[in-house]
């Protein structure tokens, strides 16, 4: 009898563990070609901006963007540029950028008006480019 009350209990912790787990956390996928998708992962510690489909449970240790979940940033890929992404950190809150596996640059908010020269024109994106401007507070 004992022993069936413990996995009982071990049985409900785990449901409201997962449902407190999935409450802190949320996941956007967002895709800027049919095969570069970008993951958006706010958790209660800030938000993960991740390259492709990520669905670990754990956070990553390489390969990610890390910024508070009140935060904006515009990805840009540009084919003819050296760079495999261009961020842009709009909204002037701190940045961590890990990015090993990946070419990138970055623009602080302070840069915000060079990235705007560099790959706008009359307020519209250049031809060619693909743009994802992700505004973490709205997810």
């Amino acid at each position: 009898m004992k022993k069936q009350i413990i996995i009982i209990l071990i049985f409900i912790i785990t449901i409201i563990g997962s449902g407190i787990l999935y409450l802190f956390q949320e996941r956007e996928y967002f895709c800027l070609t049919s095969n570069n998708c970008i993951t958006v992962w706010k958790t209660s510690e800030g938000a993960y901006i991740i390259p492709g489909k990520y669905t670990s449970w754990f956070k990553p240790k390489d390969n990610y963007i890390k910024t508070s979940n009140v935060n904006a940033v515009t990805i840009v890929i540009d084919k003819q540029s050296k760079y495999d992404y261009i961020i842009s950190n709009d909204y002037n809150k701190s940045i961590e950028v890990n990015m090993s596996k990946y070419k990138i640059k970055y623009y602080p908010y302070n840069e915000r008006n060079s990235f705007e020269r560099e790959f706008y024109e009359k307020n519209k994106l250049k031809e060619g480019l693909k743009c994802l401007p992700i505004d973490i507070g709205e997810l």
